[in-house]
């Protein structure tokens, strides 16, 4: 496994998971069922309905509001997914000088304690789908309280999986770090306003909007505490 860290406010890192070549080539059936549910959100971006722009508008900012810890144990593949190599790898975590080895394994370990809450509300996502029922008979409009509950449920699941496999992979304390003079130089150009040299160095087209997206939620929670 194979995880890019950077700094975020408050002493919190933002992590990344890099998917393996073994992972990136093969394709499941999850992938394919998730890859049809975005074909078809996209086509709900492109009409001029305007109901279902209103939902696209709604489902968009309850997607960019996704803790960004969530959003890391997500891309952590599960089991099932990986071939027997993998399943007893080195943790490699790649991040800028700048950035302690301790803060970055005490962020791991917070996303890896974070299977309780998930799982309290995969059962509260469960829970309050049958009170979603009576939309269905509302002739017109879409289920959106179901399909937002099925969402989260399915990001919830997904999120369980990935504090195991991490925990998992953690318990071998096979870990290494690697330090990057290119990630720090990167960062630095982002952090003047250039987020091209980070995209190109990480590879991945949604990374510098999930760290911008992580560091306006830790700037937002310093507002609260202050």
């Amino acid at each position: 496994m194979r995880i890019i860290a950077l700094p975020l406010p408050n002493q919190r890192v933002f992590l990344h998971c890099y998917p393996s070549e073994y992972l990136a080539k093969k394709v499941t059936i999850h992938d394919k069922i998730i890859n049809r549910i975005y074909k078809y959100w996209d086509s709900w971006s492109a009409s001029k309905s305007y109901t279902k722009q209103k939902v696209v508008s709604l489902g968009n900012r309850i997607l960019h509001a996704t803790p960004y810890e969530e959003n890391f144990l997500r891309a952590i593949a599960p089991v099932k997914k990986l071939n027997d190599t993998e399943l007893h790898q080195t943790l490699y975590i790649e991040h800028p000088p700048n950035l302690e080895s301790s803060t970055i394994l005490a962020e791991l370990n917070r996303s890896k304690q974070l299977q309780k809450t998930h799982t309290n509300y995969l059962i509260g996502n469960i829970i309050g789908l049958p009170l979603t029922i009576p939309f269905i008979l509302i002739p017109l409009i879409p289920n959106i309280p179901g399909f937002y509950l099925c969402y989260r449920a399915y990001c919830n699941f997904r999120a369980i999986q990935g504090s195991i496999q991490l925990a998992r992979v953690m318990s071998i304390e096979n870990i290494q770090m690697q330090e990057s003079e290119k990630l720090e130089k990167a960062l630095k150009l982002f952090t003047n306003g250039d987020a091209t040299p980070l995209n190109a160095l990480i590879g991945h087209p949604d990374f510098v909007d999930r760290y911008k997206r992580a560091v306006a939620q830790e700037q937002r929670k310093s507002k609260i505490i202050k």
